[in-house]
């Protein structure tokens, strides 16, 4: 299994840190096809319980808000609206509907647009980040775009408290802790989790980003809790399915869902934390 998700690792990282380092809209499309397909595993999911979502207008919304994320950063506007409608759509549509879960159509559908589309398009915002020079950023070799580190800083935190979590709980796991909801995690995995977090947050916090060290610690902290209440929600969804897996897109590790149920918690906290301490970063991703 660790040797899997070592391999899957290995082939997926330099494609992806390099559309990543891109930007723009090839970082744009790669997030809009994670948006597609978690969105199918989310309603393929929400199926298996009888739900009748409506995938067509979910894909369509959520690929039109990444759209205004990339076009117009800093419309926020245009999407608030955009969501509205959506809302209204999904409502009208299910006025013309024969179904017997009218309810649950309408809830699932809002989940794949606000839970996936919206936060995903936090990514999207984040290598638009710009660094003021009031941050002491550490020198390289080269000169790393800010919004590129800032995003190399949310995934790798996130996947480094994943794998301590993995490998505490597998070491030295004897305490279960959700057994109702993933009975493969353990107490000690999740204080390995929080543990790990704080650490890399602070190397990487101040390494990639030049945030200081109290600041790398406190998000660490953040991110140590959020990341594990992403990871605990996502398994909620896929006990009540019936599956272990959202899908299979990453061997190993499961489907996007699998992989990105903590980095989509984490994102949004990191990418106002960060815009917070640095506003001329907010300002310039809105440009």
């Amino acid at each position: 299994m660790l040797a899997t998700r070592a391999l899957t690792a290995l082939v997926g990282l330099p494609a992806g840190i390099a559309l990543m380092y891109l930007g723009g809209w090839y970082w744009m499309a790669v997030i809009a096809v994670m948006m597609i397909k978690g969105q199918h595993e989310l309603l393929s999911a929400a199926r298996k319980r009888g739900c009748q979502p409506c995938d067509a207008l979910v894909y369509v919304f959520g690929l039109s808000l990444l759209l205004t994320v990339q076009a117009a950063p800093g419309n926020w506007e245009l999407r608030a609206v955009l969501s509205i409608v959506f809302v209204m759509a999904i409502m009208t549509l299910e006025v013309f509907r024969k179904s017997q879960t009218h309810f649950a159509n309408a809830g699932v559908a809002l989940l794949a647009f606000f839970y996936i589309a919206w936060l995903m398009g936090y990514l999207v915002l984040m290598q638009r980040l710009e660094a003021s020079p009031s941050l002491e950023r550490p020198s390289w070799p080269w000169t790393m775009p800010f919004g590129f580190s800032v995003l190399l800083y949310t995934f790798g935190v996130t996947w480094i408290t994943d794998t301590g979590a993995y490998l505490v709980g597998k070491n030295l796991g004897r305490s279960k802790l959700c057994p109702s909801i993933s009975p493969g995690k353990t107490v000690e995995g999740s204080y390995g989790a929080f543990l790990t977090a704080i650490v890399a947050s602070a190397v990487l916090g101040t390494g990639f980003i030049g945030l200081p060290i109290a600041h790398a610690v406190l998000l660490g902290v953040i991110m140590g809790v959020l990341g594990q209440l992403g990871d605990l929600a996502k398994s909620v969804l896929k006990r009540e399915a019936g599956i272990k897996d959202f899908g299979a897109v990453f061997p190993g590790h499961g489907g996007v869902l699998d992989r990105f149920d903590a980095v989509l918690f984490n994102a949004i906290i990191i990418y106002y934390y960060v815009a917070a301490l640095n506003p001329a970063a907010a300002v310039a991703s809105s440009l």
